[in-house]
């Protein structure tokens, strides 16, 4: 998180740390409270994964981090055989916003493929995975026991339903950052204004 408060209160507070395992104290994780535009601008790092866990794209502020040049910077960061995974808000509830994600991040230098899945707390929420490569979909996992996933699990999130599919859309960029216009007029549409 960009605020040193909320990383603290997570690592502090006796019932957020108790949820969160204690995960934040341990000496292997090292917290960067910094715009993610531009850590991912100035660090010299390449990674194997990159989770993109940011607010949805609801204010002008935030739709740098939904551009195409945000995910061609993330693509300089990745490995070659590295995944970039990025919380791309509901395909229900915001359906051209998450498919202006996906086009944002097939527009840039990586190859994406959008997928969903039920969150208890959010509903049907989506995902875009991305590489320097093609992302084969199954099988995803290993073969071992796993306790709520499965491969025929993995293989369905890639599936849509007719009224969450594909739809045309443009990227967003930094210049023209579609991405908010496309959120909020699918939050009128849910809100009823």
């Amino acid at each position: 998180d960009i605020d040193p408060r909320i990383v603290e209160l997570s690592r502090t507070h006796p019932l957020i740390r108790e949820l969160n395992e204690g995960s934040l104290g341990d000496p292997r994780v090292t917290v960067i409270n910094e715009d993610a535009y531009k850590f991912v601008e100035k660090t010299g790092h390449t990674f194997d994964l990159i989770f993109s866990d940011l607010p949805d794209p609801n204010h002008e502020g935030l739709t740098k981090l939904y551009s195409v040049q945000f995910y061609n910077l993330l693509a300089s960061r990745l490995n070659p055989t590295g995944i970039l995974s990025v919380q791309s808000t509901s395909p229900f509830f915001a359906r051209d916003a998450f498919w202006c994600i996906y086009e944002s991040i097939n527009t840039s230098k990586l190859t994406a493929r959008a997928a969903h899945t039920y969150v208890p707390s959010f509903g049907d929420w989506g995902f875009v995975i991305a590489g320097h490569k093609e992302i084969k979909i199954a099988p995803l996992l290993p073969e071992i026991e796993y306790r709520y996933l499965n491969n025929p699990m993995v293989t369905n999130m890639f599936v849509f339903p007719e009224d969450q599919g594909p739809v045309k859309v443009e990227p967003s960029t930094l210049d023209k950052p579609i991405i908010m216009e496309y959120y909020h007029q699918s939050s009128q549409k849910w809100m009823g204004h």
